[in-house]
C-alpha cells in the first residue's frame, strides 16, 4: 500500500501562456493530464518540469554568476540564467501580453518565483519573492561572518570557497524543501532516438534547440552506458548486499517482469547497438528494426528500472506512455509506472490522449479503497505495491486553455463517463445506421 506524500506541497499557476488561458493546481505525487491534441497538456507538464528543475540553475547559476571579487551571489546573473532557460524550453510566441506563471516551491512557506511578460514580444521579467531574496542577503552576510570566524581573522581563499559551498548547499536545501534529487523528461516521439544505432552527442547537434529534447538524449545515453556491460537481471542480483535492499530488489523484479512482457524480451546493448534479446529464442534484434511500440516504451522502462535500482528521489514527466502499445501492454505499462510512482520520494506526471490507460489506474484506486477494510482479499487480486492512494493522485482533463479534475472526491476514483464522448458518438452513429438497415 502506498504511503502519504513525502514532498512539500507545491503549486503552479499559469495565465495566458501558449495554449493555456488559466490553469492552477497543487502538484500531487502522481498526476495525469488527458485531452485532445494541442490542448496544452505538454505545456503544463513542461512548465512544472521547468520550475522543479530550477534547482540545477541555483546550483550552476550561483557558482557562475556570483561576483568573484566580493564572493557574493549575483541575483541579476541568476535571473539571466533563468531567462536563457525559458528561451530554450518554449518558442517566444508562447509569451504573450499578460503572461504570468507562478511556481510555489513550498505552499506553506509562501516561497515562489513568478515570471511575467507584458506586451506581444518576448521580454519576460523574473521575480523572486521577498523571502527568497532575504535568504540570499542573509546567506551573503553569514558567509562573510563565518569566513572571519573560521579563518581566525586571516583571508584563506580555499576556506572561503569551502564555506561558500557549505552555505550555498544550505540555501538550496532551504529553497527546495524535501525536493527531488533528480529530474527526467521523456518526450513523445522518442522512437526516433531508438532508430539511431550509435550514441548521440547532444552538444554536436545544433538542430537540437529544445532543451528538454537535449536533456532526454543525454539521459538516454547514460542509460545505454549503464546497461552496456551487464544484463538487467545481473544488475538486480547485485541488490543482495543488505536487508534494506530486499524491498528494492522485489520491486525491481516486478518492474523487470513487466518490461519483459512489454518488450517480449530483455534490453541489451551489444557492439554499440540497442538490442532486445527475445525471451524464447535469445536472438538479439536491433531496436532500430523492432516494433514502434517497443521503440517508444524501451526508454521509459529502462529509466524506471534505473530509479528503483539506484534509489534517487526523482521527478519525471513522461509524454504518451501508451504510444503504439496494444491495450494489454498499455495496462502493463501503467502498472510499471505505478510501481515507480509509489517508490518513496518519487513524483510522476503523465500526459496522454487515451482514456483507456485510465481504466487500469481506476482499478488501482479502487484496490486501495477496498483494501483498507479487506486487505487480504484484495491482495489476492491486486498486488499491494500497485494500490494508488487517492491523496497522492490527481487526473485533469485539459481543453480550451483550462483544466478540470476528473476525480470524484467521494469515491476517491476517476469519473470516466464524460471522457468517453467518442464512444458515445460512435454508438449514436451505429444506432442511426442500424435504423436505416431495418
Amino acid at each position: 500500500m502506498t504511503s502519504p506524500r513525502e514532498i512539500a506541497m507545491q503549486r503552479i499557476e499559469i495565465e495566458n501562456f501558449g495554449p493555456i488561458k488559466n490553469v492552477a493546481f497543487d502538484i500531487k505525487d502522481y498526476t495525469v493530464f488527458i485531452g485532445p491534441q494541442a490542448s496544452g497538456k505538454s505545456t503544463i507538464a513542461r512548465a512544472v518540469y521547468f520550475f522543479k528543475s530550477l534547482q540545477d540553475e541555483l546550483l550552476s547559476g550561483f557558482f557562475s554568476c556570483r561576483d568573484e571579487s566580493e564572493r557574493k551571489f549575483d541575483v541579476d546573473g541568476l535571473i539571466k540564467e533563468i531567462k536563457e532557460k525559458l528561451k530554450a524550453c518554449w518558442p517566444p510566441t508562447f509569451f504573450c501580453d499578460k503572461t504570468r506563471i507562478t511556481f510555489h516551491f513550498d505552499v506553506e512557506k509562501s516561497e515562489h518565483i513568478r515570471i511575467e511578460n507584458n506586451g506581444k514580444v518576448f521580454a519576460p521579467a523574473v521575480h523572486l519573492c521577498s523571502s527568497v531574496l532575504h535568504k540570499i542577503v542573509h546567506l551573503n552576510e553569514e558567509y562573510e561572518e563565518q569566513v572571519k570566524l573560521r579563518a581566525n581573522g586571516e583571508d584563506n581563499p580555499a576556506l572561503r570557497e569551502a564555506v561558500f559551498n557549505w552555505n550555498f548547499n544550505a540555501l538550496v536545501v532551504g529553497f527546495f524543501p524535501q525536493n527531488n534529487h533528480e529530474y527526467n523528461f521523456i518526450p513523445a516521439g522518442r522512437s526516433i532516438f531508438s532508430s539511431v544505432r550509435n550514441e548521440l552527442d547532444p552538444n554536436t547537434y545544433p538542430t537540437i534547440n529544445d532543451f528538454l529534447i537535449w536533456f532526454f538524449i543525454r539521459s538516454a545515453n547514460r542509460l545505454r552506458r549503464l546497461f552496456s556491460e551487464n544484463s538487467v537481471q545481473s544488475m538486480i542480483d547485485t541488490l543482495d548486499f543488505d536487508e534494506k535492499s530486499i524491498p528494492r530488489k522485489a520491486k525491481a523484479m516486478k518492474i523487470k517482469a513487466l518490461c519483459d512482457k512489454i518488450l517480449h524480451g530483455e534490453y541489451r546493448y551489444v557492439k554499440g547497438e540497442d538490442c532486445i534479446e527475445i525471451s524464447d529464442t535469445k536472438e538479439h534484434v536491433p531496436v532500430s528494426v523492432s516494433s514502434s511500440g517497443q521503440q517508444e516504451s524501451i526508454w521509459i522502462l529502462l529509466y524506471i528500472l534505473y530509479v528503483v535500482m539506484t534509489r534517487p528521489r526523482t521527478f519525471s514527466v513522461i509524454e504518451e506512455p501508451e504510444a503504439h502499445l496494444f491495450p494489454e501492454s498499455q495496462k502493463q505499462m501503467m502498472h510499471a509506472l505505478t510501481l515507480y510512482a509509489n517508490w518513496p520520494g518519487n513524483q510522476l506526471i503523465l500526459t496522454t490522449h487515451s482514456p483507456y490507460i485510465l481504466t487500469p489506474l481506476n482499478n488501482l484506486l479502487l484496490a486501495h479503497k477496498i483494501g483498507r477494510d479487506k486487505r487480504e482479499a484484495v491482495e489476492k487480486v491486486v498486488d499491494p505495491d500497485l494500490w494508488i492512494n487517492p491523496e497522492r493522485f490527481e487526473c485533469y482533463y485539459v481543453d480550451g486553455g483550462t483544466i478540470r479534475s476528473v476525480m470524484d472526491r467521494q469515491t476517491g476514483m476517476m469519473d470516466l463517463d464524460d471522457l468517453d464522448a467518442v464512444s458515445g458518438t460512435l454508438n449514436e452513429q451505429y444506432d442511426l445506421l442500424a435504423e436505416l438497415e431495418d
